[in-house]
């Protein structure tokens, strides 16, 4: 049996763990390489005011029903949210490319795992973009929503 917040954990670790192995760099125009800085759960609540603290690459806590388990379910629906932060729009969209083929290329492991595409479901949601500025520098952002479906062994809450 695995609980509930067992299943949020393996869910993010296997996301997290594939895009940190995978995802580390990016060369834009000029043969600029860029390398991701930083891997997180989340943005840190502390503003990086300089290029130095960039690209950072975020993998959420999974967002999964919050309805209650009982012994007749095996699979739930869920998505989690992949965000990119950089200085240059050009790494941000090519650091979105490279996550996208990342897990595309890694269903077959995630199916092994349990994480399946929604049935007649796109398996990423619409690119949300933002920039803001942090001290003297533009931060451009990407959100990219996966969505997945997850089958699991019978559970129970704690």
């Amino acid at each position: 049996m695995v609980s509930k917040n067992a299943l949020y954990s393996d869910i993010w670790r296997l996301f997290y763990d594939r895009l940190k192995s995978t995802v580390t760099s990016t060369t834009i125009t000029g043969g600029i390489v860029v390398t991701i800085k930083e891997y997180d759960s989340k943005f840190a609540d502390i503003p990086f005011d300089d290029n130095s603290y960039y690209p950072v690459l975020v993998v959420n806590t999974p967002s999964l029903p919050t309805s209650r388990f009982t012994n007749s379910k095996d699979k739930i629906e869920g998505s989690i949210m992949i965000e990119i932060y950089t200085y240059q729009a050009e790494s941000a969209d090519d650091f979105i490319g490279l996550i996208q083929d990342s897990i595309e290329t890694y269903m077959s492991t995630l199916n092994q795992n349990g994480i399946h595409r929604v049935p007649n479901s796109e398996l990423f949601g619409e690119l949300q973009t933002d920039m803001v500025t942090r001290g003297t520098i533009k931060v451009h952002i990407r959100r990219l929503p996966v969505y997945f479906r997850h089958y699991y062994g019978r559970t129970f809450n704690i």
